[in-house]
């Protein structure tokens, strides 16, 4: 279910044009606790809220399938004549920013992931920091007893959710990323999933380079191919990841 909104201020010499945002939130009451930050978010820019009903404190015991969310999104593209986007989400919201990032590589010019429980989800810190740790500080309690044993969010979690369907690794986006980490989040493990974004870029760097240096041809299997190394190509993959980190 899309929420719009159009922020026509514009402040001065803010003339550029920004790319429409769809953001997808997290768990939380419903989209609603997230108009303020959205307020702020889309300065200049007309923007979509989506709401997923099952991890809302909604008692829908429907979980929202992938295949839905993404045919949606596509309609509204197309209602809208949305020729690419920015894709946000917070939190549970960086699982559907992945989905559609993945499935509609055409329309997503530029992901946004917040405090995202998606990168890494093949760690145990996640599912055990979320429903099972019991918790010893408040915002620990917070997230135990309002949030994670919600009936529905509980039972979404619990029934209907599967880590390698909702994970999603860095090197799948092929388009601009940037990922927010707070350094003491309550949830995910920020330090492991800045560590592994590091390693991917550090990797590339170092193979583009290679390849550079080696110009034309490499040999596989055999058969020699041409392999002209395009500086620009590289550059634009090096800017892919941008990692903003803050404290919480």
């Amino acid at each position: 279910r899309p929420f719009s909104h159009n922020n026509e201020e514009q402040n001065e010499g803010e003339n550029e044009e920004l790319l429409p945002l769809i953001f997808f939130h997290g768990i939380s009451p419903g989209f609603s606790v997230y108009v303020p930050f959205i307020n702020g978010f889309s300065k200049n820019r007309s923007s979509v809220i989506v709401e997923v009903p099952h991890i809302t404190t909604s008692l829908s015991f429907k979980p929202t399938k992938r295949e839905n969310i993404v045919q949606g999104v596509a309609k509204l593209c197309r209602r809208h004549n949305i020729k690419g986007a920015c894709v946000s989400g917070h939190s549970f919201g960086s699982i559907c920013t992945g989905w559609v990032a993945k499935d509609l590589p055409q329309r997503v010019k530029q992901v946004v992931l917040i405090d995202p429980v998606s990168l890494l989800l093949c760690l145990p810190d996640v599912a055990y920091n979320f429903l099972y740790r019991k918790p010893s500080t408040f915002f620990e309690a917070v997230i135990y007893y309002i949030c994670s044993q919600e009936i529905t969010i509980s039972y979404s979690l619990r029934r209907h959710f599967w880590w390698y369907q909702n994970v999603v690794y860095i090197e799948e986006l092929t388009c601009p990323t940037t990922v927010v980490l707070s350094s003491n989040d309550e949830v995910t493990h920020a330090q492991a999933v800045k560590e592994s974004i590091l390693q991917y870029v550090d990797d590339q760097h170092a193979f583009h380079q290679h390849t550079y240096m080696n110009n034309d041809t490499h040999t596989l299997d055999g058969h020699t191919y041409n392999c002209k190394h395009n500086q620009k190509n590289t550059e634009t993959l090096l800017d892919t990841v941008a990692i903003s980190s803050k404290d919480s």
